[in-house]
């Protein structure tokens, strides 16, 4: 994973990477300035002077914070950060049946200078419907719900929706009783060309007045409206969400009342 900042990289490491990149629809050039942050995921625990694991005093809709990232190598010799959950939650009775699963984040919150890239390979096979994966980079502010603002700037993967579908999603300082600058359109790309198998590479370059999504050097989508300007945090998830968000929401994935029913998910970045 890796971090780069324009004119100087932020690298981050085992798949993520921070830089900066061109136009719509086309395949980019590739940066060459050097990392500011990274991490190969090659130790035997995950370096928490990068990262910060969400701990379960958090909530997302179906879904309590606490579960661990595994660092784990693959037989090829690939290091990996494995992103867990689980539909039984040892706190059952507490969270109103919410499953456990897991939410990391670098500790350090990355300003846009001339421009930033950030970068991670994923490998999210067998997904089940009703689950979100998040690649994103996020900053809040604010007491909710009033003076709350969050800017955001996401790849989320739904398989409720179908085949490879991801949204590209971006916020400015977005408070959700008032509204504010935000993305209208939420892109959905559906049935990309790439194998849940094998590793993909997924990028975002951040620059002043646009911001671009790649998918295996492929600019999918080009954001010149919305500009985020705030420091924000590089982010991983993965959680159920409830039937607010219908297109994501699954009713065949429930939550397990007890040890015996758990089912454990995961999905891979490097």
């Amino acid at each position: 994973m890796n971090f780069r900042h324009f004119p100087y990289l932020l690298a981050l490491s085992s798949s993520f990477f921070v830089g900066i990149g061109e136009a719509h629809a086309q395949t980019a050039p590739p940066i060459t300035t050097a990392p500011i942050f990274s991490d190969e995921f090659s130790a035997s625990q995950l370096d928490l002077g990068k990262w910060r694991v969400e701990g379960t005093r958090t909530d997302l809709q179906r879904t309590q914070w606490g579960k661990k990232p595994v660092l784990v190598k693959d037989a090829d010799g690939t290091n990996f950060l494995r992103v867990p959950l689980s539909t039984f939650n040892p706190n059952y009775e507490k969270t109103g049946a919410a499953m456990l699963g897991t939410q990391v984040g670098s500790n350090q919150a990355f300003g846009l200078g001339a421009g930033l890239e950030y970068e991670t390979r994923i490998r999210s096979n067998h997904l089940p419907l009703g689950l979100v994966l998040g690649f994103f980079t996020y900053n809040a502010a604010g007491v909710w719900q009033d003076s709350y603002q969050k800017t955001e700037i996401d790849f989320e993967f739904i398989p409720k929706m179908g085949g490879n579908t991801i949204l590209f999603n971006i916020w400015d300082n977005w408070n959700p009783s008032r509204g504010g600058p935000k993305s209208g359109t939420y892109p959905t790309i559906p049935n990309l060309n790439w194998n849940n198998d094998a590793w993909n590479t997924f990028k975002v370059r951040w620059y002043p007045g646009r911001t671009e999504w790649l998918v295996n050097g492929v600019i999918y989508r080009v954001e010149t409206l919305v500009r985020p300007g705030s420091a924000m945090r590089v982010m991983f998830n993965l959680w159920a969400p409830d039937v607010t968000w219908p297109s994501a929401y699954d009713a065949s994935l429930l939550v397990a009342p007890i040890p015996a029913q758990n089912k454990d998910f995961f999905f891979m970045c490097a």
